[in-house]
């Protein structure tokens, strides 16, 4: 403070009231400056203080960054007045540490990127779902954009949403067979294993066929596809339900097999010889 008062008083042309010498004699480290603003006598200066946003500035200008990760993840499980707003404040201001380098808990920083990830899904935007999801690890990115996709129903926003994954460079693959196998381990209504075959369709089981479509999109899938739906099919006949077996069944592509042998060079002539050599999964799925 007396440095940035000795510079103004030198370099203006205005006149200033002379300071006492204990003012210029009374030099405070950052860390008392900050200090004696924490236990101001005034109340609003120390609520000031305590606010969020000054916490950071401070933390920031001592460089106490691993503090000031902690804390952050502390607002972010407390749910202390965590508005959307800050958790996007919180979120790139890890990104901008990474950017320049700055040594930063990676464990700490993406729980803050997924905190603000997971407020971008409910408001649906795809596009800034898959940017930020693209800023963590592969593991995170294949559950959280998985989490996301789930809740996509429509035929032309889940392929909108998959441009958008392909768009940042998301495993849109590993993404979509993830989609899959979540939504078909749903726990659903406990019910007692039926005696009979049934024709009836609940909302769940349509939830998990239209789920297939999700690995339908991608030709390159096709022999995920049939694995899934295989899945699925031995499912419904565990539990009796022929038209759910039959409408999943009906997801797959009539030319899915023909297309996976052409995928691994195998005709309709040598399949029997050379299927052997395919992906035991593959090979298991055809």
């Amino acid at each position: 403070n007396q440095l940035v008062e000795r510079e103004i008083r030198n370099n203006s042309l205005r006149e200033y009231t002379p300071m006492p010498d204990s003012y210029w004699d009374s030099k405070l480290s950052m860390e008392d400056t900050f200090a004696t603003l924490d236990s101001s006598g005034d109340a609003v200066v120390r609520q000031q203080a305590q606010s969020w946003e000054r916490i950071v500035q401070k933390l920031l200008i001592l460089d106490q960054l691993p503090q000031l990760l902690s804390s952050m993840l502390q607002w972010i499980q407390q749910q202390q007045d965590c508005s959307p707003q800050m958790l996007r404040f919180l979120a790139h201001l890890v990104l901008i540490l990474r950017l320049l380098g700055q040594p930063a808990s990676q464990d700490i920083g993406d729980e803050i990127i997924k905190a603000y990830t997971k407020v971008l899904m409910e408001q649906g935007d795809a596009s800034l779902v898959a940017y930020y999801t693209a800023t963590l690890p592969g593991d995170d990115q294949v559950a959280l954009y998985a989490q996301f996709l789930q809740h996509i129903h429509r035929t032309e926003q889940r392929k909108a949403a998959l441009d958008e994954a392909e768009r940042v460079n998301l495993p849109v693959e590993a993404i979509t067979q993830r989609v899959v196998e979540n939504i078909r381990d749903e726990k659903g209504a406990e019910r007692a294993l039926p005696l009979e075959l049934s024709s009836e369709v609940s909302e769940e089981d349509r939830r998990k066929i239209s789920a297939l479509e999700w690995v339908v999109l991608y030709p390159s899938q096709r022999a995920e596809a049939i694995w899934q739906t295989n899945a699925l099919i031995r499912t419904f006949l565990a539990l009796c339900k022929i038209q759910a077996a039959h409408l999943a069944f009906e997801q797959i592509p009539p030319d899915s097999v023909s297309l996976v042998m052409s995928q691994y060079q195998v005709d309709d002539e040598t399949a029997s010889v050379y299927s052997a050599f395919l992906p035991s999964r593959v090979n298991a799925a055809i």
